[in-house]
């Protein structure tokens, strides 16, 4: 004998409503405490700490900007006889003055120059490469200790 729901067919229909809300509550929850983390890390200024470079495994090179919290910049490439990519980072409120110009002498990379834009509050990273190489480069943001990388490596085969 089958058990039967002796509700009306309305209170079933609230029923399913209620059992709904359920499930998807914890993904608006989710979806609200994302959004506030956002929102609680660009009430913080962003800060540049440090640019250093590394070399790594296989004679790969790498640029490592470390900061105070997550950030996107723009990068391009300018191959103009003088190879070379740029990293802009905006809505950079203050930038404490290093050295402008790194010497590393590399194989792919010879210079780090940087400046720091006041009026548009944007610093830029310059990486000057060797231009009798063809390069592959990549790039990865660690979110833990908050360090953007950009890792440079010699294209194979061309």
């Amino acid at each position: 004998m089958k058990n039967r729901d002796t509700r009306p067919r309305e209170g079933r229909a609230a029923c399913s409503v209620c059992i709904l809300l359920l499930v998807l509550l914890p993904f608006f929850l989710f979806e609200v405490t994302f959004i506030a983390a956002a929102e609680d890390q660009a009430a913080v200024p962003l800060e540049i700490k440090n640019i250093k470079f590394k070399l790594k495994e296989k004679e790969n090179e790498a640029v490592y900007i470390y900061s105070n919290r997550d950030f996107t910049p723009s990068v391009f490439a300018l191959n103009d006889g003088n190879p070379r990519l740029v990293i802009d980072i905006k809505d950079l409120p203050t930038y404490k003055k290093g050295p402008s110009k790194i010497v590393v002498n590399g194989r792919f990379i010879r210079q780090i120059r940087t400046f720091f834009h006041d009026k548009s509050k944007t610093l830029r990273v310059v990486l000057d490469h060797n231009p009798s190489k063809n390069y592959i480069v990549n790039q990865i943001f660690f979110e833990i200790e908050k360090v953007y990388v950009i890792e440079v490596e010699e294209q194979q085969g061309r």
